[in-house]
């Protein structure tokens, strides 16, 4: 009765073998298939960073000590200090339980926006523009810290699965910053997002032909050979 038993689960233990190899080996593809498309959006995060920077540096009236200082006293209060993560956690969840809502907006930006947007006008008080900028500069460096720790992972399809997240998702947040910055200097949101898409377009089609070899301008290509016709 024993060696029947040890039998069988011997013969249970050799048929999941093959079933666990072919599942990883189908979490490798999916992988390979996300890291690709990480490949896609990050050449469109380059073009929209490139794009934000440069509307950034056409504002010279923006004072970006005030950001450096926030983005800075944001990752060190994060990481040494104390564990913002569950609290800023609590924060998003308090406002949508969708765990997709919940990393592709930044609800507290978006609520200090809207009063910034308000109060003033209402109660005609005058705005500090560097605690403008330190409050929206903490504000999205921790939104970004946050949505870090909730989309890491272990294996190779998680940490693709990251990195595609992550791409999107500043992308996205850089327009949500703009359109913050934008309540008190003249910000071109939609400017941004043409100059991205358009770059970001041509910096993908370039990167992918030289990928395959395609010549650049100026240099000999391959000449087809002429079609040879049959004579009678």
């Amino acid at each position: 009765m024993e060696e029947t038993k040890s039998k069988n689960n011997g013969q249970a233990a050799a048929s999941t073998a093959p079933a666990k190899k072919s599942g990883s080996g189908g979490g490798f593809l999916v992988g390979v298939a996300k890291f690709l498309l990480f490949w896609v959006v990050f050449c469109f995060l380059i073009e929209f960073g490139r794009a934000f920077l440069s509307e950034m540096s056409a504002h010279k009236d923006i004072n970006l000590n005030p950001l450096f200082i926030a983005s800075i006293a944001a990752f060190f209060i994060y990481n040494f200090v104390a564990d913002l993560n569950d609290v800023y956690k609590t924060i998003q969840q308090f406002f949508s339980h969708s765990t997709m809502f919940g990393l592709l907006l930044p609800f507290l930006l978006l609520i200090i926006g809207v009063g910034y947007l308000i109060v003033p006008r209402l109660f005609n008080l005058a705005i500090s523009t560097d605690i403008f900028l330190f409050v929206g500069g903490f504000i999205m460096t921790c939104h970004m810290m946050y949505i870090a720790k909730q989309s890491r992972g272990e294996t190779f399809a998680a940490f693709a699965h990251y990195l595609l997240v992550m791409s999107v998702l500043v992308i996205i947040n850089i327009i949500f910053f703009t359109l913050y910055l934008g309540i008190i200097y003249k910000m071109d949101t939609w400017k941004i997002i043409v100059a991205g898409s358009q770059n970001g377009y041509a910096l993908l089609q370039n990167t992918f032909l030289q990928l395959i070899g395609q010549p650049k301008a100026g240099q000999p290509g391959i000449v087809p050979r002429p079609i040879a016709t049959a004579h009678p």
